[in-house]
C-alpha cells in the first residue's frame, strides 16, 4: 500500500497562535498560545518582547504570520533537545510535530500496548489499528472494536426493521437504484 504524507501547510489556529515549526536539526514542533499563560510562556521561551505580551488573541491572529517569522527564526537556530529543554522550563504548550505513520512507529499511547487501540482487519482495507472506546464502565467488560460496516451492507435491516417495509418493496427500491446493498460498495470488489 502507497503511503502519502501531507506536505507541511502550516497549521494556524484561528484567533490565537499556533503552527509548526523546523529545528536546526529537521525536527518539527507544534507550538500553541491559546490562552494568555501559554500566549505568555511562548513569549518568555522566544524572547519575542513585551509588546507582543500584550496582544489579544484577535491581534494575535492578525500578526501571526510576523509572529511566526520570528518563532521560526528563534526554532532554527537550535536543535530540537534545545528547544524542548526551553518551551519546557517556560511550560510552553508544545509538541513534536509528527506523520502518521511516525506517531503509529514511535508512540506508545498509539501502540497495541494501550487497550483503547485492537488490531482490526478491516474488508476492502486490510490490517490496520484501530482506536475503539475509551469509557470504562465499572462492573461491564470493555467490547471488542469491530470494523466498519460495507457501504449498503445494513440497507434491507433498516428499511425492513425500522420501517417496516417488507421485502416486496425492499426489492423495488433496489431494483430502481433509489438503495444499494453491500454490493454495489466500490470497495468490496
Amino acid at each position: 500500500m502507497r503511503q502519502w504524507v501531507r506536505p507541511n501547510l502550516g497549521n494556524h489556529i484561528y484567533g490565537a497562535f499556533g503552527r509548526d515549526f523546523a529545528t536546526r536539526d529537521a525536527q518539527r514542533v507544534m507550538v500553541a498560545g491559546v490562552s494568555a499563560g501559554q500566549w505568555t510562556a511562548l513569549c518568555a521561551a522566544c524572547a519575542l518582547g513585551s509588546d507582543r505580551v500584550a496582544m489579544d488573541e484577535a491581534a494575535r491572529f492578525a500578526a501571526r504570520e510576523a509572529i511566526a517569522d520570528v518563532v521560526a527564526d528563534w526554532c532554527a537556530a537550535r536543535d530540537v533537545a534545545e528547544v524542548e529543554r526551553v518551551f519546557e522550563s517556560h511550560t510552553v504548550c508544545w509538541g513534536r510535530y509528527r506523520t502518521v505513520s511516525d506517531l503509529l512507529a514511535n508512540d506508545p499511547r498509539v501502540s497495541l500496548a494501550n487497550p483503547v487501540f485492537e488490531q482490526l482487519t478491516t474488508p476492502g482495507v486490510g490490517t490496520h489499528r484501530a482506536a475503539g472506546t475509551a469509557v470504562a464502565v465499572a462492573g461491564r467488560e470493555r467490547s471488542a472494536t469491530v470494523p466498519a460496516p460495507w457501504l449498503g451492507q445494513h440497507t434491507e435491516e433498516v428499511l425492513s426493521g425500522v420501517l417496516g417495509l417488507d421485502a416486496g418493496a425492499v426489492g423495488r427500491l433496489m431494483d430502481a437504484g433509489v438503495v444499494a446493498g453491500p454490493q454495489r460498495d466500490p470497495y468490496r470488489a
